[in-house]
């Protein structure tokens, strides 16, 4: 045993002096040490402590949006002043002060009491889409949502009494500050359908290509997406590059509602999961939840009945906490990388969003 021990130490002595090299062992040279073998194990060393890291990171963003989340919620409950857009969502129940003016764009609230119609002047006893109230002095008892979004002009003090519902107007706010979502001219509309357009331009987003998008100028063989259609460039870039197709050889049906199924493939592409491996089209809304990339419950809410903006905002948001199949890293960060989102805008974004998640 102590020969074996002697032998060992031998060795280990002889070690420094191989490295170091001398005329009359060249084979291994300080100079191969310093400028090849060192930095191979430094990279691999850094390798692994980046795959160590990477769970505990994408766990700590996620925890991090929550909080965000959490203080958002708690800001919202207070009594605040609004000059513009204001997203209430089911359950919620609004308290105007008095002389404060609402506009609904879109959804579904009663009354509450006190409710003055500007236009003629009268009590109102509903609260009808397009048109501008004031509240009077009279207390109001709550004006509450009965819609999954609404969304409304307010100017003047309010608070609000929140539900536990899904908030899908602060995910929508959350990926307008990120630049990834805009609206239908005066209002997102979150309750109306999802297109078949609209789902194709959240993808490219998500990669990072819509501006390559924008430049697009190949020829599509769809009639009704002419050069002048708003979304022409879109189509053209997914279907030069092999993303997307028609619904026919010469229709793309823009217009043509979506599905959450679809919209998910979409997602599970921009995630650089292998499609046929990773997932399929057919079982793509069990295999997120395999993936553990969405909770049932959540696929549950949005691929039941009419897959509405609103779910497009969702899946799109939360799809930016999810890791991606191929670097591993959060699909915001790889945003971030790539120049399509800033630091400050990816910051800012996750700071709107109050949504309570129910995986």
């Amino acid at each position: 045993m102590k020969r074996w021990i002697a032998l060992l130490l031998c060795l280990l002595l002889a070690l420094p002096a191989a490295a170091a090299g001398d005329a009359a062992d060249p084979a291994v040279t300080h100079s191969y040490i310093t400028q090849v073998w060192q930095p191979k194990y430094l990279q691999s060393v850094s390798a692994l402590a980046q795959q160590a890291m990477t769970p505990l990171y994408r766990s700590a963003m996620r925890n991090l949006a929550e909080k965000a989340a959490e203080v958002r919620r708690a800001q919202n409950a207070k009594t605040q002043y609004a000059l513009g857009q204001v997203f209430l969502k089911q359950g919620d129940v609004l308290y105007p002060a008095t002389g404060c003016k609402l506009f609904l764009r879109e959804g579904v609230l009663s009354a509450g009491s006190g409710l003055i119609n500007i236009t003629d002047g009268t009590a109102a006893s509903s609260f009808a889409v397009g048109k501008l109230y004031m509240q009077s002095d009279t207390p109001s008892g709550g004006m509450a949502v009965s819609s999954p979004t609404a969304e409304l002009w307010i100017d003047g003090y309010y608070h609000v009494a929140p539900s536990a519902a899904i908030d899908y107007g602060s995910l929508a706010s959350a990926l307008t500050e990120m630049g990834l979502f805009r609206g239908m001219g005066s209002g997102a509309y979150l309750e109306r359908s999802a297109t078949r357009a609209q789902a194709l331009v959240m993808f490219l987003r998500l990669l990072g290509k819509e501006s390559e998008a924008l430049k697009c100028t190949y020829q599509i063989p769809f009639a009704d997406v002419p050069r002048a259609h708003w979304a022409y460039g879109y189509v053209a870039y997914a279907y030069r590059e092999g993303l997307t197709n028609g619904t026919s050889q010469s229709t793309f049906s823009p217009d043509a509602p979506v599905t959450a199924q679809h919209y998910l493939t979409f997602l599970m592409r921009a995630l650089h999961y292998t499609e046929g491996t990773d997932f399929t089209y057919n079982t793509v809304l069990s295999d997120c939840v395999k993936d553990e990339l969405f909770g049932k419950n959540e696929i549950a809410a949005i691929s039941s009945g009419l897959f509405a903006r609103r779910g497009l905002v969702y899946l799109s948001y939360y799809g930016l906490l999810c890791a991606d199949g191929k670097s591993g890293n959060l699909l915001l960060d790889d945003l971030i990388a790539n120049g399509t989102l800033t630091q400050q805008a990816a910051a800012k974004g996750l700071a709107a969003a109050a949504n309570q998640r129910k995986r």
